[in-house]
């Protein structure tokens, strides 16, 4: 009998001390991530991020607004934000969003119809009543920043229709400071017209939902491409509009530019670890390449990645 209770009281105990271990091992690991510690805990691969700032610098930028956030499957950790809230427009970056609802919403092995080419479109000889696959319209939105490209797509189903999705795709990625109003991103003709407004952080939103997408990631990591129309088998060559794709890790991207936007550029970055990334949105610059290289540079230098 003495034995037995002897047991019984070691099972209680080491029940106890499970208990509070447990409860301590969580209560410690929570604290460190929502106190802001820079520390970051994936539970399903057990590995704990270690970000050390090597110092106070802040990236001197002539952009507006930017975010800069590392992420890895759904963990994230902002590393640097300049009124990341504020709503701004952002140009040819819409057609991020206008590939989306393209994907989800037609047959891209299908053949469409150019029926209007948009003035701003002068690098290619584009006609009314040249045909090309969805695939290589997306090629030439996505690469060449092609505005009759994305014009094309979103009248297949009716331009309102389009960019009814796109509002509707924006809110169920949390794009809750996004307002869509055409599918190019172009400045309005009118004074009284409505322009394409989102947010850095939205943005870096709709980054998160293309690396969930491999075709479009690809399109994006894109150098120099070919397409040819269905009929008149013309070909057109394509050379991305993101000059610094392939260099210091950029893997892939989407620029833009208007007078009202000034230069915009969206970029996702190789991370210091395994399946991570650095997302980057840049909006309202002077001079985005310099930004850009000035962030990837910060990087760099103010940060241990361990």
């Amino acid at each position: 009998m003495k034995c037995l209770a002897f047991k019984n009281l070691g099972f209680l105990f080491f029940s106890l001390f499970g208990t509070f271990f447990i409860f301590w091992f969580f209560q410690e690991f929570t604290l460190e991530i929502f106190q802001g510690y820079n520390f970051l805990v994936e539970a399903n691969l057990g590995a704990i991020w270690k970000i050390e700032k090597k110092g106070d610098l802040i990236p001197q930028v002539s952009a507006k607004s930017v975010k800069v956030v590392l992420v890895r499957g759904k963990f994230s950790k902002v590393l640097y934000s300049k009124n990341s809230k504020e709503l701004l427009p952002i140009a040819s970056l819409t057609k991020l969003l206008t590939a989306l609802v393209a994907k989800e919403n037609l047959n891209l092995d299908q053949s469409f119809k150019i029926k209007k080419v948009l003035k701003e479109d002068n690098l290619y000889n584009l006609k009314p009543g040249l045909e090309f696959l969805g695939k290589d319209l997306m090629l030439l939105m996505l690469v060449s920043s092609n505005n009759t490209a994305a014009f094309t797509l979103a009248q297949s189903l009716g331009e309102k229709s389009f960019i009814k999705l796109m509002q509707k795709k924006a809110l169920e990625l949390g794009m809750e400071n996004t307002l869509i109003y055409n599918p190019t991103g172009l400045d309005p003709d009118f004074p009284e017209e409505k322009y394409n407004l989102s947010t850095a952080e939205d943005l870096i939103k709709l980054l998160r939902e293309i690396l969930n997408h491999k075709d479009i990631f690809t399109i994006l990591s894109t150098e120099e491409t070919k397409i040819v129309s269905q009929k008149e088998l013309l070909v057109f060559n394509l050379r991305n509009t993101n000059r610094l794709l392939g260099n210091n890790g950029v893997l892939a991207g989407k620029t833009g530019s208007t007078p009202l936007a000034k230069e915009c550029l969206a970029l996702i970055v190789k991370g210091p670890y395994e399946g991570s990334y650095f997302l980057i949105v840049i909006l309202a610059s002077d001079q985005r390449y310099k930004d850009a290289k000035i962030i990837l540079d910060w990087l760099q230098t103010n940060f241990n990645f361990n």
